[in-house]
Formats: C-alpha cells, structure tokens, sequence
C-alpha cells in the first residue's frame, strides 16, 4: 500500500511540474513574441458614411456566392426525381450520379461506394 501511495504521490509530482513548465514556456514565447498593434478606442473611431456603404455593398456581394452555393448543395432535391420506370434500355445510359440518386431514394444501403455496373444490378 505505502509503495502504490509513494508511486502516485511521485507522478502527481512529475504532472504538476509538467504543468508548470508548459505554462512557463508559453509565458516565455507570448513575452517574446513582437507585441500585437493597438486598436484606437471605439470612441475615437469616427464613422465615415461612404466607408460605410461601401463596406455593406462588398458584404452583401460576398453572401451571394454563399447563397449559390447553398442552391447548389440543395439542387438534386430540387432537381426532377428520376423514376424507376424507366426503360431498362435507357436506365444504361444514365451516369454513377443519376444511378446513386434513383439508389438513394429506393434507400438502398451502400449505394456511395457501388460503381455503375453494381447499382445497375441493384436497381433492376
């Protein structure tokens, strides 16, 4: 029993000395880091209207490829469903995307790793 409360007593030890060693060393690095510029206070800040219309321009120009982007995310939900019957003559044609898609809505388990002649099997 003494040795297991010597041995736990001697990693708690070693633990706190880590502990403050990394402190210390982050404490070295932050001071010598160069110091960070000094914002004015937002007081002495003086608004400046074009700035400000300017600034609100290039922010709404900026969300609208987010918003493309988003339809585009969203468009095979949007996107006509494809319908399984389909001539099997021309479900051939359709590409891996289109065949995941069909696979997808039949809830078909493991469609994403299947390649085209697999999810054609599936699906007929």
């Amino acid at each position: 029993m003494q040795d297991i409360l010597t041995t736990l007593a001697t990693v708690t030890e070693i633990a706190a000395l880590a502990y403050f060693s990394l402190g210390f060393a982050c404490y070295v690095i932050q001071q010598s880091s160069p110091a960070p510029q000094r914002h004015q206070p937002i007081e002495s800040v003086s608004i400046q209207p074009e700035v400000a219309e300017v600034a609100l321009e290039e922010a709404v120009q900026s969300e609208m490829p987010q918003t493309v982007a988003e339809e585009a995310i969203q468009a095979p939900e949007i996107q006509p469903e494809i319908r399984p019957e389909i001539a099997s003559s021309s479900i051939k044609l359709l590409g891996v995307r289109e065949l995941r898609l069909m696979a997808r809505e039949q809830r078909i388990k493991g469609f994403a790793r299947m390649n085209k002649d697999q999810l054609l099997a599936k699906l007929a």
